[in-house]
């Protein structure tokens, strides 16, 4: 099923990918020097859990082709033909979109984080019909929103995380 591919933003994986280097790194240093175990788990387990959703969000895509719609995340897929998708919908809270895909067999919901998440729903809204599409949806694609969140908040990770990897490496 060939199609276009959509991937999360560059502007999220690539802050975030920095943030998990950092952790990695300030978890390498506790283990070097810190006498306390539980820095060193603390801080492993904020790595680990860090570099889960970084794999997440990294293999996380979302492909559009003529016969329908295939979602995958990380060792996870989800093939939909049109047929089997119900409605579309979107909920906007602030500068976050969520759509929400109702299917014959449940529901999938794509957030804005998504690269050209108006061009995702645009090219779903044309699969599917203008009857199975809220009319919020159409507008939108009109008037897309981006939430720049994410990206504060992972380069805010990265800032906190560098400041204590140096004050950790100048202490010692």
């Amino acid at each position: 099923m060939p199609g276009e591919i959509y991937k999360t933003r560059m502007a999220i994986v690539i802050p975030f990918s920095l943030a998990v280097i950092t952790l990695f790194t300030l978890w390498i240093i506790s283990l070097l020097t810190s006498p306390l175990p539980y820095e060193r788990l603390v801080i492993g387990a904020l790595f680990f859990v860090a570099f889960f959703f970084f794999l997440e969000t990294f293999f996380r895509n979302f492909v559009i082709s003529s016969e329908g719609l295939v979602i995958r995340k990380f060792f996870r897929s989800k093939k939909l033909k049109w047929e089997e998708i119900t409605h579309l919908g979107l909920l906007v809270l602030d500068r976050k979109a969520f759509a929400l895909l109702t299917t014959t067999k449940g529901f999938h919901i794509l957030s804005n984080n998504l690269s050209n998440f108006s061009e995702i729903l645009r090219r779903i809204k044309e699969g599917l019909g203008d009857e199975k599409v809220d009319a919020q949806v159409a507008s939108f694609i009109e008037h897309p929103l981006i939430n720049n969140r994410p990206v504060r908040s992972a380069w805010l990770v990265v800032v906190i995380t560098v400041a204590i990897i140096a004050l950790r490496v100048y202490s010692l």
